[in-house]
């Protein structure tokens, strides 16, 4: 196309800069960022939320230089934009954010400390995108307990609460901490079987859904099978049943607080089905080790699915992730977190939920 030869050069208008940049043929438009003006105003930039988080959506990918505090920082941006411009409307969404980089996240309803206040330019901007220039409201933090059953949780907020799950509650995540998992057909033989007799059994008196029972039971049989003979239970030999007890029963101990011996309660989970409007709930772990990081995202982030494909009602009708840290020991993400927490839509539309992990 050939360049203009002549005419009137001016600097364009806040206006002209939102038909510029498409927000003209948005139906959801979700202020996300500012572009400066000649007279020192600032015109809005914004995102399809069609595209950002409607049903043919997939991700928003920023990048930058490690630990300028830049990345997290304008990912809260556009969150709060999503908060302040869909709840208003039909477009109810929920924020589950999984917080592995210390306190980062964990104080989002709250002010910044002293010397980090906003200036008269961020608050500018903020009046720009037409986005309250305040912490977010009625977030609820989730941490893992202690480790050894001691009161209290992980987490350096004093008011978290705490998540905790049992044998029951992790058993189709195991494959996270064993990724050998589908390959060895031993282990599948024996998970197939005990699933069968013992984790889903009716009968209280056959099943097993914590570890100290099963720790239990993997004792009695190993015992008997040292007396009698080698073949432990069922066709499985009893060298097949240690490894499997070691594998298992080290489970406890590698996710320090998270996951417990005996029966957990309702009221030790993320409660799915008890969503408020405005943001909500949410897990908080500093720093955990890799499969700790993989098993807490994805139950917390089946739960929302599971009741979405059941028909139940959750209270939300789009999920935002927050995404962990992109660093090279923790890029590799599972195939379930990305299926199952970057693209969750509700059918009901009747709340909003942020949650913090």
């Amino acid at each position: 196309m050939r360049s203009i030869r002549a005419g009137v050069v001016r600097p364009a208008t806040a206006d002209e800069l939102l038909t510029a940049t498409g927000m003209d043929r948005m139906d959801w438009p979700i202020p996300a960022g500012v572009l400066g003006l000649a007279d020192g105003g600032y015109a809005k930039v914004c995102f399809d939320g069609a595209n950002l988080l409607g049903p043919e959506s997939a991700h928003i990918i920023i990048n930058g230089l490690s630990g300028q505090a830049a990345k997290t920082s304008f990912a809260v941006v556009p969150l709060r934009s999503v908060m302040a411009h869909s709840n208003k409307t039909d477009k109810k969404v929920a924020a589950l954010i999984f917080n592995v980089k210390g306190s980062d996240m964990i104080y989002l309803d709250r002010p910044p400390t002293a010397g980090y206040e906003l200036s008269d330019a961020d608050i500018k901007m903020y009046d720009a995108l037409n986005i309250p220039a305040t912490p977010f409201d009625d977030l609820e933090v989730w941490a893992p307990g202690l480790p050894g059953g001691a009161s209290g949780t992980q987490s350096a907020r004093e008011d978290s609460q705490m998540l905790r799950w049992d044998l029951h509650d992790i058993w189709p995540y195991l494959r996270h901490f064993f990724p050998m998992w589908y390959e060895d057909e031993k282990l599948q033989s024996f998970l197939a079987e005990f699933e069968e007799a013992h984790l889903y059994n009716k009968s209280p008196r056959a099943r097993i859904d914590s570890f100290a029972a099963l720790d239990n039971w993997f004792n009695a049989h190993i015992a008997d099978a040292d007396e009698k003979s080698a073949m432990a239970w069922r066709s499985h030999h009893v060298a097949t049943l240690r490894r499997i007890c070691r594998m298992l029963m080290g489970v406890v101990p590698r996710c320090r607080g998270l996951i417990v011996r005996d029966k957990t309660t309702s009221a030790e989970d993320i409660p799915v089905d008890a969503f408020r409007a405005g943001p909500e709930p949410g897990q908080d772990g500093e720093n955990p080790p890799r499969a700790h990081e993989n098993v807490g995202c994805s139950p917390t982030g089946c739960s929302p699915q599971t009741h979405r494909d059941s028909g139940e009602d959750f209270g939300a009708a789009h999920v935002v992730k927050k995404p962990r840290r992109n660093t090279r020991e923790r890029r590799r993400m599972q195939e379930f977190e990305l299926l199952q927490l970057c693209h969750l839509i509700a059918t009901s539309a009747s709340a909003s939920v942020t949650r913090s992990c």
